[in-house]
Order: structure tokens, then sequence, then C-alpha cells
């Protein structure tokens, strides 16, 4: 009988046979989104006795031998499973047995008509292969009473060791096992140029070994195969040390020894250094593209929120769901405190968009639970009264101080810091401004000061006491402030002149007077993506042109650095050092890229090590040494 289901991915139609070759699936792929379905037990007919597995062509024998003699054991059990309906315990028996040297393993399974017998030994040695014919049956019967056992809800081990790989049963039905779709299969190790590779702007750098030049980890565009991968690149040797199968919207996060990457609706953990895959597990949901905090690492757990607004925490070791937290879908968030969780969103207990605020341990359970709320005096402008933060306030994590700082309100707006840990603000300071919208808020860190910006105005906040100051001031020519960095004694700032032409600028800012020393204006162009700045570059840089794409830091020195591409008088990068203090400059030093006649993406900073910082441009990834103002790495 041929049963309808919808795939819980993407809510495409899916047909099941539950008399055809797949009636003993637990799981099926989606034609439509390529995910894999889990079928529902009502729809799965009982078994009660094995299936005899299908025959296999000569030719799909000699790709099995292929794989399995290129150390691919893994895509070679995927594809007997394909072609024969074994188990995958029967079918990892079978590949193990013939990479010991029983050829006989795959000869018992070849079709009627295929005349040449499998002869060739891909190694010698071993006994696996002397007990195959017969564990053959039993894998089969065995393979058949944990289904069985499983759906008559008799407990069996909560993990299956796949290989190298673990997959965690993380619900108690089983159904968190799709087989039929390991992410994993395609984990290519043997990977060592950037052949048909086409590098994309979301990486980060790895810098967990004392090393000179960190590894990327990064988004690739397989050309030649039309898929998209997470590749890992060997900073030193400049070389892919492995790639795995990703999508456009996978997220990633590294270890001392290993890399976590979704793609759609699993999880996967790969060995950093190897890339042999550790385990793979389900997430309720995808994540979404745009949320780049939504997997991260606390103590020994991988956190994950999905688009559902389900918080999730998974063991690092095994991949098993450890717990998981549902929250309000209004903007949640979270921050990651050592091995604990800072959760945010929406309160829904109470009218409008009151915003609470639990901390959860490594086991799951709400340590602490608070509300973020303040009283207000009554002014000219406002009826004053108890403000309850809405979800998407500006707020800035230290984890140091175990604290949680807060600016929310209208007119008369309040800046907080709460102890994570009683539970309670440790003070509250009413400010005559306006915070910043949603997107914009942006703090700097400097010492016992905390500087926020975002709106028209820049505050210095003592962490300690809550007195605040304002160093920036109000002016109509100017929008969106936006602290950067601090260092000296001096702040330096982002902002964007209104009046006339439109333009970006830098400051540097005297913290104790709010005197300006120093400014940069940059006459075209933006700035370059993955930095501070919501006037980013759009569009194209090309040789001869006016624009320019630029990016600002403070390296150890304590000097400034900004790093402009530009397309006059031909397409290249310049470095500037400046001295904080009193803004002087070294002068311009040129870099040739030796390029066409444009760049069709904007740059991106993927980060800063020491003085060297990272792009990626035009597909590919650059380590520029702005102390000696050369490129020290560039992917082909």
């Amino acid at each position: 009988m041929i049963h309808t289901f919808k795939c819980p991915s993407c809510g495409a139609p899916l047909k099941f046979d539950d008399s055809g070759d797949e009636a003993e699936a637990t799981n099926m792929p989606c034609s439509y989104c390529g995910m894999s379905a889990a079928i529902p037990a009502s729809l799965r007919p009982t078994v009660s006795t094995p299936k005899v597995p299908r025959r296999i062509s000569l030719q799909v024998s000699n790709e099995i031998q292929a794989l399995v003699g290129r150390g691919n054991k893994i895509q070679a059990i995927k594809l007997l499973r394909e072609h024969t309906g074994l188990g995958l315990k029967a079918s990892k028996d079978a590949i193990d047995a013939f990479a010991d040297g029983d050829v006989d393993v795959l000869n018992q399974l070849l079709s009627v008509g295929s005349s040449r017998p499998v002869t060739a030994r891909p190694q010698t040695g071993g006994c696996a292969g002397a007990v195959f014919s017969i564990a053959l049956a039993a894998v089969l019967i065995g393979g058949v009473a944990i289904y069985t056992m499983n759906r008559a809800g008799i407990n069996t081990p909560n993990v299956i060791s796949v290989g190298p790989i673990n997959i965690p049963l993380n619900n108690a039905d089983g159904t968190d096992t799709p087989f039929s779709n390991l992410i994993n299969t395609n984990t290519n190790t043997n990977a060592q140029t950037y052949d048909s590779l086409n590098m994309q702007g979301k990486a980060e750098l790895v810098t967990w070994d004392d090393q000179a030049q960190p590894d990327i980890a990064g988004l690739a565009y397989h050309i030649k195969d039309s898929k998209n991968e997470l590749a890992y690149i060997d900073g030193a040797k400049n070389k892919v040390n492995w790639r795995v199968d990703a999508d456009i919207q996978s997220k990633f996060v590294t270890s001392a020894d290993t890399v976590y990457v979704s793609n759609k609706t699993r999880l996967l953990a790969v060995n950093r250094s190897m890339g042999v895959p550790r385990w793979e597990t389900s997430l309720s949901d995808t994540i979404a593209g745009s949320c780049d905090d939504c997997l991260a690492l606390a103590g020994n757990r991988v956190i994950a929120m999905s688009n559902d607004s389900i918080l999730q925490a998974f063991d690092v070791a095994t991949g098993k769901r450890m717990w998981s937290l549902t929250l309000s879908p209004v903007v949640p968030r979270f921050f990651v405190w050592n091995d604990k969780v800072v959760a945010i969103d929406r309160d829904e207990a109470v009218v409008g968009l009151g915003t609470q605020v639990r901390v959860v341990d490594a086991t799951g359970d709400v340590q602490t639970k608070f509300n973020i709320t303040c009283t207000t005096p009554r002014t000219q402008d406002s009826v004053g009264g108890e403000e309850s933060a809405y979800p998407y306030a500006a707020m800035q994590f230290d984890a140091a101080a175990g604290a949680l700082y807060t600016w929310y309100g209208g007119f008369s707006s309040c800046v907080q810091k709460w102890d994570l840990t009683t539970g309670e603000a440790a003070w509250t300071t009413q400010l005559d401004a306006d915070p910043p919208e949603q997107s914009d808020p942006r703090f700097v860190m400097s010492k016992d000061t905390l500087f926020m910006g975002g709106a028209d105005q820049i505050f210095a906040v003592n962490t300690a006491t809550g007195e605040t100051t304002e160093i920036v001031k109000e002016n109509a020519d100017y929008d969106y402030m936006v602290p950067i960095d601090a260092r000296d004694g001096v702040l330096v700032v982002q902002t964007t002149r209104t009046r006339g032409t439109r333009r970006l600028e830098l400051w540097g800012i005297e913290v104790a007077s709010g005197n300006k020393l120093w400014d940069v204006k940059f006459d075209e162009g933006g700035m370059m993506g993955g930095v501070f700045g919501r006037d980013g570059l759009a569009g194209f840089v090309r040789r001869g042109d006016d624009d320019v794409a630029w990016t600002a830091h403070i390296i150890p020195s304590g000097e400034l650095v900004i790093v402009r591409l530009v397309g006059k008088p031909e397409l290249q990068l310049t470095v500037e050092t400046l001295n904080v203090k009193d803004g002087t400059s070294k002068g311009q030093q040129a870099i040739p890229l030796n390029k066409g006649d444009t760049f069709f993406s904007a740059p991106r900073v993927i980060g800063w090590h020491g003085a060297t910082v990272w792009l990626h441009m035009d597909g590919q990834y650059y380590g520029v040494d702005t102390a000696a103002a050369r490129i020290t790495f560039h992917t082909p």
C-alpha cells in the first residue's frame, strides 16, 4: 500500500510503499530538499522475517572495490546498502570483511549473469571474512530484531557505531537515525588542492595551535560538483586538509580537536586535523542563515538555536542531546558563559514584550531566572513608571564579570548591569537619550569602561558604579556613532556625515575630555563586510573607479591600521598606519593584486591575527601583513 506523509524539513509530500523494497526502512530521502525524512511509525509494517538482500551488478561491485581501495569505506557501505537493501551493520560487516581480504563477500552478492568474479584482494590478513557468510543472516535477523524492539518500546543502546561515527538515538523511538542520508559520507580527507573551489565569505580563523599562520575554516562552492562544502585549510602549508558537504547557510564552530558544522537539520562533528567524522545527529530545525552566533561551544556542550526557536545542547564527545529549551519566537538569543548558557527571549506571561533571562547549566537546569525591568521618572516627554526591555534591546555580555549590560527604553532610557548569579540589577542609570535600534547597538569594553553607541551619541559607562558620561555629543550633521576600539585614553569612532554628500569618517576621541583629536574621511565606497557599520560597500570595485572599500583596526603595537581596496591607479590594497593619540600617518603603502579590471564581490574581513588581516575577495582568501605591507597568504 502506498502511504503519503509530509517531509519534516520542507513539507513536500513523500510516498512510502509498505510492500516494496523500502518497507523495512525507518527513513527515506526527500526528493525535493534531499534531506532524510523519518517514516512515521504508524505507516511502517510489522516486520516478522528478514528479507533476502538484492543482488548487485558487476559495475556496482567494481565501484565498491574502488571505494574500498581508496580508503572510502563509508561511501562503500552506503553504496552497498543502496543496491542490496542490507542493513547498516550487515553492510559494514561486508565491507570490513572485503577490506580484510575476503573477496567472496562481494561474489556472494553478484547478480546471476555476472561472469567475472571478484579476485583482487585490497589487503591480506584479518578474520572478518571467515565469519561473514554465517554472520550475514544473523545480522539481518538482528537488525530486524532491533527495529522490532524499538517499535515495541524495548530499550536499545543509545549510540550506534558506524565505523568512526557515532549516531546517537536522541529520540525515544529511534527516529533520529537517518542512515539513508549521512552527510558525512561525502567527507573528502584526501583533498590537497583548491581545484574547482570558490571560497565564500563565511569563514573564521582557527588559532588553537601555536603557529604563525592560523588555519581557516570556510564555506566553499565546488564548481565541478555544483555543491557547497566546508573546507578546512592548513594556513602554514596553504592546502585544503579536508572538505565536507555543507549548505549555503551552514554554521560551524571549532574546538581544539573538532569542527562542528550544521547542514540543514543535521549537525556533524569532524576531527579538526584529519577530517574524520566523529558523530552526526539531528537538529530540531535548520539554523537561520542570518544568525552567525546560533552555533557555539559551552564547556563540553555544543549549543545550537534553530529556526523553531529551540535551544539545544549536545554532548561534544557523542552528539547525544543533553537538553533543550523552547524559547519565544520573538527575537530570541543566547550568550555562552563558561559551561553555562544565558538564554534571552520574550516572557510570554508578561503583557507586551517583556524580556526574561534564564541561566542554564550543563545539565539543562535553570539556575537563575529574571526579567529585565526598570522604573523611569516622570518627565516632560515620558509618563514614567515601570519599563520592560524588549527582547531586541541593546545588550552586552561580560563573561569575566558574569554580568549582562542592557540599554533600553524611550525618551528616558535605562542602562543596567545585571548580576547573572543572583539575577539582581547591580546598578541602574537613567539616560536622557534614545537607545539605538535593534540591529545597530555597538559596545566596546576597555578595562573598567563600557563604551555604548549605535545611535546619535556615544556614552562611557563605569562598569563598577554605573556612572555614565556622554563623550561624543549629538551632532545634526552626523548620524550613527559607532565605537570601534579604544587604546591609551583614545576611542576610535566610526560615524556617517549626513549633511551634503554622504560619507563615512573615522574620529579619534579623547575619552577624558570628549575632544576630537583627529579624523579620516572616506569620500567614496564603504566599509568591508564582516565588521562594524551598516553603511557597508555595495557593488563592485573596478579599476579606475573612485570606490574604496576599507577596514580599520588597532594592532598589538597600539597603532591604528587602515586597509583600503582601491581602483586607482590600479586594483590594489593600501596600508596606512596612524598614531592613535594624534592621528599622525606614516603614509600609505601599496600592495599590487595582479587582478583583472573588477572585483565582483565586496571584500569581507575574516579576522585579524596580530598585525595580519585576513580578507575574502573574489572567491579567494588573502592574508595581509600590515606591518610589512605584503601578502603572506593567498589561496589560488
